[in-house]
């Protein structure tokens, strides 16, 4: 979370699969990314999905969203 938040307020942000795994785990004290327009996003089947509906909410200027490879499963974590 700390490099997280170290990077909170760029303008385009890129994200693999690993790291949206990490942030489904701390999804509460994921910062909000205010500068955020450019959000590219990629992951596996089955790896990655459960970040994203806090990710989504922590951006609120997102304008793009470029999304690879991922697939919804329905899982008690950060709110599907």
């Amino acid at each position: 979370v700390k490099l997280m938040n170290g990077i909170q307020n760029v303008q385009r942000l890129h994200l693999c699969v690993d790291t949206l795994e990490v942030l489904a785990l701390c999804c509460e004290s994921m910062p909000v990314f205010n500068n955020v327009k450019f959000l590219g996003v990629a992951g596996r089947e089955g790896r990655g999905w459960q970040a994203m509906p806090a990710l989504l909410r922590n951006c609120p200027r997102l304008e793009t969203i470029i999304v690879r490879g991922l697939l919804h499963d329905v899982t008690e974590k950060c709110g599907n």
